[in-house]
């Protein structure tokens, strides 16, 4: 029952990003973003935890807004994010 609400919810979400016209904006799942970067999506899922990449959180599922991604791609162009996130997460004891 709860995944359903879940599932809907996400549903809903993506609908109305979608409809924003001229937007462009959609939500993508934490394992496109891992593709696209050509990492894992555990990687991902700290780069999340640590705040580096803004992400829509419905209870265990993760969702980046592809405008969000675009931008952490553009703040992030030329740096060495690996490196970045190994120092946050090290930093918060690794939560």
């Amino acid at each position: 029952m709860e995944e359903k609400k879940l599932d809907l919810m996400i549903r809903l979400l993506e609908e109305m990003l979608s409809s924003m016209k001229g937007s462009g904006d959609r939500l993508m799942s934490t394992k496109e973003v891992a593709e696209r970067l050509g990492t894992g999506t555990p990687m991902v899922m700290n780069m999340i935890r640590t705040g580096m990449l803004p992400a829509i959180r419905f209870r265990t599922v993760s969702k980046i807004r592809k405008v969000s991604f675009e931008k952490f791609l553009k703040d992030w162009d030329g740096k060495d994010i690996l490196t970045e996130v190994d120092a946050r997460m090290n930093a918060s004891g690794g939560k």
